[in-house]
């Protein structure tokens, strides 16, 4: 295995947080002569931090809008998958969206996004989201949920379609039975359906029933829970096919 990408929420963290395991997974992706890429629905500026702080190989951010990486200087590139003209409709959707809904709860990043938009939903009126949801299906805009967001976009924009993006981009000597996938939420299951190794965290329990594409290995108990279950496969699995 070349390549491990990985879900961030609920996949690389402890109770919504970075723990130590976090860099014990990197430390050992890398001793066994692997890169690392987390694949998140945070917004850019969030993938800033993860290649400034961290020592992942790319980022690739809202949910599949963009793709960060360092050149050989060590500056930050940001190949934006998604045109100019979709990126005018979402800004436009945007202000209509918080004119009919006021009080709608924008993520904390939302200065730092680019090519989607987040709605945090967790502890937020069911009713209304479920509103915003209709809305922005009317509106004709493409949206998943993860852990923490409602993230919504124009067109195809996709983990998956970024991993490919990545992989044709950056990564030609790279086949795709040499990667592997992390992930326990609705908006992983693009990846789920495409790549030939993938794992669920035990976690991923929660919205299972709802995948139509499921990962190829689903890991359980609580010793499996985000970060934790991401070390063991690593540690014990994925070094070895």
């Amino acid at each position: 295995m070349k390549i491990v990408f990985s879900d961030f929420d609920g996949t690389l963290t402890q109770k919504g947080k970075i723990g130590p395991l976090f860099f014990n997974i990197l430390d050992l992706v890398h001793s066994n002569g692997a890169e690392f890429v987390v694949v998140s629905g945070r917004s850019i500026s969030w993938g800033h931090f993860l290649l400034t702080h961290f020592p992942l190989e790319a980022a690739l951010m809202e949910g599949g809008g963009v793709i960060l990486l360092k050149d050989q200087r060590g500056n930050i590139i940001e190949d934006t998958l998604i045109n100019e003209d979709d990126l005018f409709t979402l800004d436009e959707v945007t202000i209509k969206l918080m004119t009919q809904f006021p009080d709608c709860p924008l993520s904390a990043d939302t200065l730092g996004r680019k090519t989607d938009r987040a709605i945090e939903w967790i502890g937020q009126d069911e009713t209304q989201i479920n509103e915003i949801k209709k809305f922005l299906k009317e509106e004709g805009m493409s949206f998943t949920q993860s852990d923490v967001h409602i993230n919504f976009w124009v067109g195809e924009q996709t983990k998956y379609n970024a991993i490919e993006k990545y992989m044709a981009r950056y990564k030609t000597g790279i086949s795709y039975d040499e990667v592997l996938y992390f992930g326990d939420s609705m908006n992983d299951e693009s990846v789920f359906e495409r790549l030939p190794h993938t794992v669920g965290v035990s976690n991923i329990s929660k919205v299972l029933n709802e995948l139509k594409f499921k990962p190829r290995v689903v890991l359980n108990g609580e010793e499996n829970l985000e970060c934790s279950g991401v070390y063991s496969y690593l540690k014990d699995s994925a070094f070895n096919f």
